[in-house]
């Protein structure tokens, strides 16, 4: 990333290979156009900030590495060095590595019979034919009411949730404010979601998917 950036910016360099052609996704920049007297040295720099909003390890537009190199060829081997992350599971790839029982291999299929649906373990990050490997959703009280808690998968594709409240018979959409959520690693592709919740949104609670 050019130190030039904050000057008229440009789509080009280092988010391509050495050619400056073929842009790879992921590795976007902007090369600016230099119009003060900053040393060429200064915008042999590279920076890499995390993109995603789904990871587990580092922060929305975390800076993973930023480095200064002292001329252009060492600087383009460490950036054409740099692999992408493998794409997002889809449910019908990761399905496709396990054995299901036959007609038991849908979304909504159980086959270990742990009360969560394929979807459910494929969301959570669980085995779904592993009866010891379910979903854990827990509630947690406190004094300003009650932190809802449950576990979801980061490496593979989004599947959109909405959190009810309520009773058994009368289940109702929560609708908790942005600040009210967090995150935390549990492991490298696991993470742990807490939303607080006032007290008089249950006794109980659930997440509702969205099935693709």
């Amino acid at each position: 990333m050019s130190i030039a950036n904050l000057n008229h910016h440009s789509k080009g360099g280092l988010d391509s290979t050495n050619t400056r052609m073929d842009p790879r996704e992921g590795f976007e920049f902007f090369r600016g156009q230099a119009i003060t007297s900053w040393p060429v040295g200064d915008r042999r720099r590279v920076v890499i900030i995390n993109g995603s909003q789904n990871s587990a390890s580092h922060e929305p537009w975390e800076i993973l590495y930023n480095k200064q190199f002292p001329n252009s060829n060492t600087m383009i081997e460490t950036v054409n060095s740099v692999t992408q992350p493998p794409p997002l599971a889809t449910f019908e790839k990761w399905a496709d590595g396990y054995t299901f029982p036959l007609g038991l291999e849908t979304q909504n299929g159980d086959p270990d019979l742990d009360g969560a649906t394929n979807i459910e373990e494929f969301f959570a990050g669980t085995n779904p034919i592993d009866e010891r490997s379910r979903p854990i959703l827990r509630l947690v009280k406190t004094p300003s009411g009650v932190v809802f808690k449950f576990q979801a998968a980061t490496d593979r594709v989004e599947i959109p949730f909405a959190i009810q409240g309520g009773s058994l018979d009368n289940f109702i959409t929560l609708n908790p404010d942005e600040e009210d959520i967090s995150t935390s690693a549990i492991a490298e592709d696991l993470q742990e979601v807490s939303i607080n919740l006032p007290p008089t949104s249950g006794p109980f609670f659930r997440i509702l998917l969205t099935h693709p």
